[in-house]
């Protein structure tokens, strides 16, 4: 089986970038920030809008969400590995279903949205936080360079699948060879001596008949 040289490239982008987005959800786990936004900022932030928006059991769901959304950073280690796994696929020659569980590395990108929505409402939470005592002024740093960097390697996996295609399979051309012939059976005239195939009823050189 020839594996296309487009095929060898798209497996190692998806491998490469793979392992760079599960350093990076490892990174986010240890460094408890979330692309320069300090959880601790961030719970302060949930855990007041909690205590002003309700009480009782309400404030509680919302303090549990957000510890759920603390953990993101496992669906991007999750979608580096499927993109590994995609890569790897893709190399053995299972495109299909190298493409396939390629799509499930965007799993990642769910860690890549909530930046966004935190850098739309930057000021607020800013002025929200320098409010909580013992914080003082608050500076976010929101969209980072690593953060642009995780979005390029995510469109690289695009891109990546993409080029991927089906590898061809060897021609194999099969030569028939034509079945040998059995020999011509002879004989000989018996009054000259003639040689003669079998099957001749008159000598060609005397014209006697056999």
């Amino acid at each position: 089986m020839l594996i296309p040289l487009r095929n060898k490239v798209a497996g190692s982008i998806l491998i490469i970038g793979g392992l760079f987005i599960v350093i990076v959800g490892y990174l986010e786990s240890i460094e408890c920030s979330l692309y320069g936004i300090p959880y601790n900022f961030v719970r302060e932030l949930i855990n007041n809008i909690a205590s002003h928006v309700s009480e009782g059991m309400l404030a509680n769901i919302i303090r549990i969400f957000f510890e759920i959304y603390l953990k993101s950073w496992l669906l991007t280690i999750a979608g580096g590995l499927c993109s590994v796994g995609s890569g790897i696929l893709i190399l053995l020659g299972k495109v299909s279903r190298g493409k396939e569980l390629g799509h499930y590395a965007e799993l990642g990108l769910a860690s890549l949205i909530p930046p966004l929505i935190f850098q739309y409402f930057e000021k607020q939470y800013e002025d929200m936080l320098s409010l909580i005592p013992g914080l003082g002024p608050v500076d976010l740093e929101i969209i980072t360079f690593s953060y642009l960097i995780v979005w390029v390697v995510f469109i690289s996996f695009y891109i990546a699948t993409w080029l991927a295609v089906e590898p061809t399979q060897p021609t194999v051309v099969q030569v028939i060879q034509p079945a040998p012939q059995p020999p011509e059976e002879k004989k000989y005239c018996p009054q000259c001596g003639a040689e003669m195939p079998a099957g001749f009823t008159f000598c060609p050189r005397c014209g006697a008949k056999q």
